[in-house]
């Protein structure tokens, strides 16, 4: 087994080629997207 770590800042395809002992092989693409990083301020109002 193959393993690989990326880290893309933007969306990225990536090709993986799987080939079998006798030679034959498939590929396929997979794209990683990058998603925001989530933030933002919570304010809680109400009587004092």
């Amino acid at each position: 087994m193959i393993s690989a770590t990326v880290s893309p800042t933007a969306a990225t395809n990536y090709y993986v080629r799987s080939t079998n002992s006798s030679g034959c092989f498939l590929v396929k693409e997979l794209t990683v997207s990058i998603l925001p990083q989530a933030c933002g301020t919570i304010q809680i109002t109400g009587p004092k």
